[in-house]
């Protein structure tokens, strides 16, 4: 079916919308599926799925393109992707980085698929074990290891996160209904909008950044590194083979955040990375330009998407913010998502597989054929680049909730931004606990309601709590255990050779 002529053709035409949509800030993920939403309405089913879902595969590696040339996330959860890829544009290895994002993208775009085929007839029995207390652990571990891991010290990485969950909470309570912090301002109980904030935290703070220091993203660099040995695109290929053991571990981290409902790319992206700087022979040189530093997320972002269509397809539940618009689309095409789709229509199951694979490979040739190109847009003055992007950002966060008031809030967050930055604190630790309130916030409700205030004690909820403190002490630990080891009771060695020393002198 998908091997149609004209399948193939709606195909190619959803990813290069894809492409275009993830370049452009703000119109990538959910609001590429909205967007196109209406095209598919009285397409035949293999067409509009071949259409729509390979435009939804193509915009992630899109996403990529910005978020790696000007640190301008596609959506929300490729602000990971910012953190090595934009360094590594400005040393001059955009090529490189997009090299690393395409070939990554690929490969574990491949294994979510593997995973989706796989998981299909296990997934009732992994995700029952998954109940609200442990979602709400696994939302806090988040939190705190990303801040903690990527502000200047740990405890601006706990008040990032902190700030982040308490702007989460700005809107309707999920468990009663109750308006909070709004003001009076309807428009705000849907709380703050994702997209203007990631816009603001990131696209308008690094474009303020980038217009007052009066330089090019890779002015450090010269022009010609973009091709010189080291920084070009199939360099990064290279290193994605290199490190296929990084790749694998990614797309196995993203794929189980896809089967738990409600993770996301988010989680998976920053537990990715957290992943792969933890195994790093050389941590401290993740956020300046490490390669793995996008391979990681990238691998894990895509991966991602195979594992969501888990419990989506199998149960009806969205595994991602995505899927909640991918029942939608099934519905449109006739299709319901569940335990009888599963028995009645495993040749559209066997069809989405098909196309998540298809999809993910061909956008990264034709990402990878374009890279290049994409890549000399480093060496534009800030002059060029800041005004359109900003603009950009702005429509992004307007398309998002058609409020002006979000213009206004992406702009008031990227000022917010540029001092936090400024000051030292975490804006990945921000926006990852403005993403993962509801959640939080959410299963924590249901914790109390279900098991009272004693969930904390239930044996895998405890040992997540548990991980989580020792991942962030564990730095503070391991430098006094340090220390004590370098200053052992008793005069120093050099200090007792040089009496020895004297002694025999005298």
């Amino acid at each position: 079916m998908l091997l149609e002529p004209m399948s193939l053709l709606y195909l190619t035409i959803g990813m290069a919308i894809g492409l275009v949509f993830g370049f452009l800030p703000g119109l990538a993920g959910l609001a590429t599926l909205a967007l196109l939403m209406p095209v598919i309405i009285g397409m035949e089913p293999v067409q509009g799925l071949a259409f729509i879902l390979g435009a939804y595969g193509a915009q992630s590696f899109g996403g990529s393109i910005t978020s790696i040339l000007f640190n301008v996330p596609g959506s929300g959860e490729q602000v990971v992707t910012t953190f090595d890829g934009y360094p590594m544009a400005r040393k001059g290895q955009a090529g490189r980085a997009l090299g690393v994002s395409a070939a990554s993208s690929a490969f574990g775009g491949l294994f979510g698929v593997v995973i989706l085929l796989l998981a299909i007839p296990i997934a009732l029995q992994l995700i029952t074990y998954l109940r609200p207390p442990e979602i709400f652990a696994l939302g806090i571990v988040g939190i705190l290891v990303m801040g903690v891991s990527s502000a200047r010290t740990k405890i601006k990485g706990v008040i990032s996160g902190a700030l982040g969950l308490m702007l989460s909470f700005i809107g309707l309570d999920p468990i009663t209904g109750i308006s909070r912090m709004t003001f009076g301002q309807l428009e705000l109980n849907s709380g703050l909008g994702i997209t203007a904030m990631t816009m603001g935290l990131f696209a308008i703070t690094e474009m303020l950044v980038l217009y007052t220091r009066g330089r090019a993203i890779a002015a450090q660099a010269p022009a010609q590194t973009s091709g010189a040995k080291g920084s070009r695109v199939i360099d990064g290929v290279w290193d994605t083979v290199k490190n296929w053991k990084m790749v694998i571990q990614g797309g196995i981290i993203g794929s189980i955040c896809g089967l738990v409902p409600g993770m996301g790319g988010t989680v998976a992206m920053f537990g990715a990375y957290g992943y792969a700087k933890a195994r790093s022979k050389d941590p401290d040189s993740f956020g300046k330009g490490n390669p793995l530093g996008v391979l990681a997320p990238e691998s894990a972002n895509n991966a991602k998407e195979g594992g969501s269509f888990v419990p989506t397809l199998a149960f009806g539940i969205p595994g991602s913010s995505g899927m909640a618009l991918v029942i939608v689309i099934l519905l449109i095409l006739g299709y319901v998502p569940g335990p009888q789709m599963i028995d009645n229509h495993m040749d559209i199951v066997f069809l989405i597989a098909w196309i998540c694979a298809l999809s993910n490979v061909l956008a990264s040739l034709l990402g990878l054929a374009m890279a290049p190109l994409f890549a000399k847009l480093a060496f534009l003055r800030p002059q060029l680049l800041a005004p359109p992007l900003v603009a950009l950002s702005l429509i992004g966060s307007f398309v998002d909730t058609r409020f002006m008031l979000s213009v206004l809030i992406a702009v008031v967050a990227g000022f917010v931004g540029y001092v936090l930055r400024a000051l030292g604190y975490s804006l990945a630790g921000v926006i990852l606990g403005f993403v993962l309130g509801p959640i939080v916030d959410q299963n924590l409700g249901l914790a109390l309601q279900l098991y009272g205030s004693g969930f904390v004690l239930r044996p895998i909820t405890a040992a997540i709590l548990g991980l989580t403190l020792v991942a962030v002490l564990w730095g503070s630990v391991r430098k006094a255990l340090k220390d004590r080891r370098d200053t052992p009771g008793g005069p120093p060695a050099d200090a007792v050779a040089a009496g020895e020393a004297g002694g025999r002198n005298r």
